[in-house]
């Protein structure tokens, strides 16, 4: 469950699960992208994973949405049941840098001072600490993935992150490669999950965090407009 607070790093959820979630053993992050709008999609994929999962991750062009899971979560807490316990999220290309809601989800954020009741602020990239793990979110625009992942690359080494997730491009995406040192970087795109392009699914993805494993699951949405979609996981095959 998700306290529905925005702190000063700009996470959705209490100070305590953060703090918790950097040292979890084992963890399961949530991935979504691209919700341009189509709400009931999002909401259908935390009614399906989020009870199960410590964070869930927006990688842009969903901000409307998370709006509309917000206030979902405010007026039924059944539902807010299934949120998971922390809230990542990103500007993208057609998002706002804020967004009203109807409480005060800002606090115990500082730098949501001097706004009005109810306003969330927005960055345009975000870090997530998980077990130990630093996961980069972006919705790729800035670092043009629509060419290649390497300015990508280069925001996550400054930002000393090992696991970059974004969005932009509306196809899954995943890859993993070796540093010198022996250490691995993860880039992930789960796809869109309400426009796919290039051939690809419906599709969201679900990260799961070990100490020394990292695992990428794909998940396709099957009917996603319908009130009761079905999933099945995939293997991107770009």
């Amino acid at each position: 469950m998700n306290s529905l607070l925005q702190q000063k790093d700009y996470l959705i959820g209490s100070k305590k699960d953060i703090e918790a979630l950097k040292s979890k053993d084992h963890a399961r992050v949530l991935v979504v992208s691209d919700v341009h709008g189509k709400s009931s999609i999002l909401l259908n994929i935390v009614k399906q994973f989020g009870k199960s999962c410590d964070a869930l991750v927006l990688c842009g062009d969903c901000i409307y949405d998370l709006a509309e899971l917000l206030e979902q979560g405010s007026e039924n807490k059944d539902f807010c049941q299934l949120i998971p316990p922390i809230i990542g999220f990103v500007q993208g290309n057609g998002d706002p840098s804020t967004f009203p809601v109807s409480f005060d989800i800002g606090a115990q954020n500082p730098n949501a001072n001097g706004m009005l009741r109810g306003t969330v602020l927005v960055p345009p990239c975000q870090k997530l600490e998980v077990n130990g793990k630093n996961i980069f979110i972006a919705h790729g625009h800035h670092q043009g993935v629509d060419w290649g992942i390497d300015r990508l690359a280069y925001s996550m080494k400054e930002q000393n992150c090992q696991i970059g997730v974004f969005g932009h491009t509306h196809v899954p995406y995943n890859l993993m490669t070796e540093n010198s040192d022996s250490s691995k970087c993860y880039f992930v795109n789960p796809g869109s999950c309400a426009r796919p392009r290039g051939g690809s699914p419906n599709s969201c993805a679900i990260i799961t965090i070990e100490k020394d494993f990292c695992d990428v699951a794909f998940i396709k949405i099957l009917t996603p407009l319908s009130n009761n979609p079905t999933f099945e996981l995939f293997t991107p095959t770009l």
